[in-house]
């Protein structure tokens, strides 16, 4: 996502109040990917989903159950 977002090029805008608000994001997203906390606990955040997603579906015996569970919420 990073390398898309960086290496975009803006085809068209409305306003140059678009530009500047993509402008922002991006370098909002630099900031946060050089922050090593940020980056961190928005990487516990994931693992906490993905575990829970496991322990609802390890003692699930259904495996449509298991498939509905492995949708990301």
């Amino acid at each position: 996502m990073s390398l898309l977002l960086d290496k975009a090029t803006i085809l068209y805008s409305r306003s140059e109040e678009d530009v500047k608000r993509f402008e922002d994001c991006k370098n909002r997203m630099w900031k946060n990917l050089n922050n090593d906390s940020f980056v961190y606990a928005k990487a516990l955040e994931c693992m906490d989903k993905a575990l829970e997603i496991w322990r609802t579906m390890i003692f699930e015996e259904k495996l449509y159950r298991v498939r509905s569970e492995a949708d990301w919420k």
